[in-house]
């Protein structure tokens, strides 16, 4: 009897696993590639560069004995970004099959994109320290991502509109003004003071403009389809 109900509940089990993979196949597909490509960059970085698999899989505060508060601002903008992306990514996720959220669901899954492209150059260095490194001007990738903003504006715009564009707008401006210290060198006080508390005065407007609108497309439709 015992042998008879361990082998209902290990084909009941088998049974649930079987169907959770069935079902989520294309998310496991997707962390399984992220986690291939991020193996094969590190193994390409160690044998081109020399690095040192502690060096590239450790935690910075650790692998320099820092204290604990170094970077923590930097950080911070950085759980942000990351929150702002995860608002609107899964807003679209619950959204996509509905047929009235056509629109909703394209401006989440874009501004998503947008956000998680913005932590990733942030999280990386990509237009401060990298692209220049390979001859990509600092102001080219500024300018790109200038322009990738109007787009994404002219795209959206009644989306945009129905929406709470104050957030958007305040988030805009520290983003903007941020920038604008950087490259025209204007700051008061401290120039990283000044500049990186307009940068994450934007990125936490942002996120509060990710979750509002990633709330209010889960309630109904940002604008008519």
């Amino acid at each position: 009897m015992p042998t008879e109900v361990n082998k209902e509940v290990r084909a009941h089990l088998l049974k649930q696993i079987t169907q959770h993979v069935v079902r989520d196949r294309f998310v496991l597909m997707a962390a399984l590639l992220i986690w291939l490509c991020l193996e094969v960059a590190m193994i390409a970085i160690h044998f081109i560069k020399g690095a040192s698999f502690y060096k590239m899989t450790g935690d910075v505060t650790a692998i320099f004995q820092a204290p604990p508060w170094i970077g923590f601002y930097s950080q911070a903008g950085l759980l942000l970004w990351s929150a702002a992306a995860s608002f609107c990514l899964l807003a679209y996720k619950s959204l996509r099959s509905r047929s009235n959220h056509a629109t909703s669901s394209r401006f989440l899954l874009g501004t998503g994109c947008f956000t998680l492209l913005l932590l990733i150059d942030d999280t990386y260095l990509l237009h401060e320290t990298v692209l220049p490194h390979y001859g990509i001007p600092q102001i080219l990738v500024q300018s790109a991502y200038l322009a990738g903003s109007f787009i994404y504006l002219c795209c959206f715009r009644k989306a945009l509109l129905a929406s709470n564009y104050v957030l958007l707008l305040a988030a805009g401006t520290g983003l903007g003004l941020s920038i604008l210290s950087d490259t025209a060198h204007l700051w008061l006080l401290d120039r990283h003071l000044f500049e990186d508390s307009l940068k994450l005065f934007g990125i936490a407007f942002w996120a509060a403009y990710c979750f509002s609108i990633s709330k209010s497309a889960l309630t109904g439709p940002l604008s008519k389809d």
